[in-house]
């Protein structure tokens, strides 16, 4: 099945077809659309309860830790703020994940009453 993306502006019209594993994204400078192939694991995970990082920001891996466990996480501080992480994590549960990425991140943490997370940060290890 193929997806067609349309761009319309006066008289001139852009097009691309779609085949899966692709993806479009629109330059408004020179109003082209350009196709390029994508892997398509970081955004079909969770449809497969899997949690799967690539190198993203801790601070994206906090955002999505959150929504994800339905629990709020507290940074102490941001030392570790600026760390990317690459993981993957399947039916895990909260505190079995916050100990991988514990090793990775280089952060100390405290599970309070299963509803709110406080991370201390001392600095990446990659």
């Amino acid at each position: 099945m193929a997806l067609y993306f349309f761009w319309l502006l006066s008289q001139q019209v852009e097009e691309a077809v779609l085949i899966p594993n692709q993806q479009a994204s629109f330059n408004a400078v020179d109003l082209s659309i350009m196709v390029s192939e994508v892997d398509l694991t970081p955004y079909l995970a969770w449809k497969n309860n899997a949690l799967y990082f690539d190198m993203v920001p801790f601070s994206e891996v906090v955002k999505t830790l959150e929504r994800w466990y339905n629990i709020e996480i507290v940074m102490k501080n941001k030392l570790a703020d600026n760390c990317l992480v690459r993981a993957k994590y399947k039916n895990e549960a909260l505190t079995n994940v916050l100990d991988g990425l514990k090793l990775l991140v280089n952060f100390d943490y405290k599970l309070i009453n299963d509803k709110q997370v406080i991370i201390t940060g001392r600095q990446c290890k990659n």
